[in-house]
């Protein structure tokens, strides 16, 4: 709707260029195929304590978990401790990604619209539902296994939760100071058009969530939730007003929550319109070279 509503007053030549472009995508993403370039595990990570996973390397397709026992999760994992009886998380196998729900990714993950529901018992969202372009961190046990000749699919890890789910119901500035939280802005050159679409999108959304982390780090963070003011200062809310604007005065309607950390139900690719976000930067170059700027490429395709 909102794609439609943008090209509604435009010349049919910008129409016609964003659906050649939005065709693209599509076509693009469609003759992806994971498999030719990325390798599956050679069986299933051990269980334990009670954590089982199956041979994809996931947590149990639809097992939940208790905020105490995300903590465990988070705190004990065996790939803390390294080879000589060490317990060091921060140089550990596990890495904990903050990430967003990318669009268009449904058939990436090992099992269609479970793979990427948030694992709180507790979680605010409707059946668990982490919605397109929100806000989540994931569990990524597989990538410090990766060598020249074996690299698995970044879609294939353990499990996620949405961000403002673990800023609600765990000390998050003290999991940044204490774990691997990293903003995932990995580059990925194998996928379609060598983009890693997990990175949290807006203005200066890395600097932001970087510069947090920092502080949780240097025990500096300063403004942080409490009781009476349980979003101000989360970097959920921190990242929402860079996203909002980003967008500038054209959306200036959108609440922080359909930006990026708010709940509702319905299906895990609902949430997030990149085809208006595409619509939108095909307009922006558009109206840029109208004006006499340079042809280059769009911010899309950069981001």
């Amino acid at each position: 709707a909102r794609k439609m509503a943008l090209l509604e007053n435009v010349p049919r030549n910008v129409q016609k260029s964003v659906t050649q472009r939005l065709n693209t995508r599509t076509k693009t993403i469609m003759k992806f195929d994971p498999s030719k370039v990325y390798d599956r595990l050679p069986h299933a990570p051990a269980s334990w304590s009670i954590f089982r996973y199956t041979s994809d390397g996931e947590l149990e397709t639809g097992s939940l978990y208790t905020p105490t026992q995300i903590h465990q999760y988070l705190y004990d994992h065996p790939l803390h401790t390294l080879e000589d009886g060490t317990y060091s998380p921060k140089t550990g196998g596990l890495r904990l990604w903050i990430q967003r729900n990318p669009a268009d990714s449904r058939r990436r993950y090992p099992v269609d619209r479970q793979s990427n529901r948030c694992r709180f018992t507790n979680c605010l969202a409707t059946h668990n539902v982490i919605n397109q372009g929100h806000l989540r961190l994931c569990f990524d046990e597989q990538s410090h296994l990766h060598t020249p000749d074996f690299r698995t699919d970044p879609f294939h890890n353990a499990g996620y939760i949405h961000l403002n789910c673990l800023e609600r119901h765990l000390d998050f500035p003290q999991l940044c100071h204490d774990l691997p939280i990293l903003v995932d802005d990995r580059p990925m050159l194998v996928e379609p058009r060598s983009r890693n679409k997990m990175t949290p999108p807006g203005l200066k959304a890395l600097d932001i969530a970087n510069q947090f982390i920092r502080a949780c780090q240097d025990l500096t963070l300063m403004g942080y939730p409490n009781r009476a003011r349980p979003h101000a200062g989360s970097l959920v809310e921190r990242l929402m007003r860079d996203k909002v604007d980003s967008r500038g005065a054209r959306d200036q309607g959108e609440s922080w929550g359909d930006a990026f950390g708010g709940f509702g139900g319905g299906d895990a690719d609902e949430g997030f319109d990149e085809e208006a976000e595409v619509a939108e930067s095909e307009l922006g170059r558009a109206g840029g070279e109208e004006e006499g700027g340079t042809e280059g490429e769009s911010a899309e395709g950069e981001g």
